[in-house]
């Protein structure tokens, strides 16, 4: 009897612990989404919304160029469109060293592999040569021949290398011209913005491969060469923890970015965790060329 009892008892204790685990489950954390990448179906969708056609600007690739010479003219090189753009034949002219300003308004790392922060009508470019630091600083005119005065924000696209100024609701894309030592203008460029991107850029970065223009509480992905956004919604939904002041992305680790504040702080911001592991203020001379 007191056998069987114990069984009874040991029953029961199974039953409430199970009802418990159905009627109390157990709680997840927050699963924060990733940007979604379109087909190119999609893509094409959004083109053709924007009245423009796919197929009639889409890019050429190397391998479409070198079919396309051999059979018009095998003893020819045909140039691509970039390469027919206007393009600076000397090195920019650099600008004396002066007072270092209180705030950066954008801040990007070329496909070069250089640093430049913008201030007013001035670009600071930083770099390492020989495992020495380097600095200098010039007009934005001047490093970006076509581009604005002033630049509001700006991102690098590192599997095309260009970057991309921002000032108000235009857009100017440029590549690096490794002749000159300075950026030329790219084709089908400067843009307005899509009268359907209704946000003014304040801050832009990359993150997984997508162009992000932030402005507050919102965000879109930007196709800079087709002037559409291909995805939009809150900031704080895909981007959690992130500094509400973000210059921009300083420095990219993978998991590990670091954020350049208008507070002229480096936040280490951890894409796992989703959250600033550190901050810490930094002298603008560390990067600038100034005093």
């Amino acid at each position: 009897q007191m056998k069987s009892l114990l069984i009874l008892i040991l029953l029961s204790c199974v039953s409430v612990t199970y009802s418990n685990s159905v009627l109390r489950p157990r709680p997840q954390k927050d699963v924060v989404p990733k940007l979604p990448h379109l087909s190119r179906s999609e893509k094409w969708n959004l083109i053709r919304e924007s009245g423009q056609d796919p197929t009639h600007r889409r890019r050429v690739s190397k391998g479409e160029r070198a079919e396309r010479a051999r059979r018009v003219a095998p003893w020819r090189r045909l140039r691509p469109i970039d390469e027919q753009l206007p393009r600076p034949t000397r090195p920019p002219r650099a600008l004396s060293i002066g007072d270092c300003p209180n705030k950066f308004d954008a801040v990007t790392t070329g496909s070069n592999g250089r640093t430049y922060l913008f201030a007013g009508e001035r670009v600071f470019q930083s770099w390492i040569e020989d495992g020495l630091p380097q600095k200098a600083s010039f007009a934005v005119t001047e490093m970006f021949s076509g581009g604005p005065s002033r630049v509001s924000a700006v991102s690098t696209n590192t599997r095309s290398g260009v970057t991309t100024l921002y000032y108000g609701r235009s857009s100017y894309r440029f590549r690096w011209n490794e002749e000159a030592q300075r950026f030329h203008i790219a084709r089908n460029s400067p843009k307005s913005l899509n009268n359907n991107i209704t946000l003014t850029p304040s801050s832009a970065f990359e993150w997984d491969g997508h162009q992000v223009l932030l402005d507050g509480p919102v965000f879109i992905t930007y196709d800079a060469y087709w002037n559409i956004a291909t995805f939009s919604s809150n900031t704080l939904t895909y981007f959690p923890g992130i500094p509400r002041d973000i210059v921009g992305i300083i420095l990219d680790r993978g998991n590990t970015v670091f954020f350049y504040t208008k507070r002229n702080t480096i936040q280490v911001y951890d894409r796992v965790k989703h959250k600033t592991s550190a901050e810490f203020p930094i002298g603008v001379s560390d990067y600038a060329g100034c005093f």
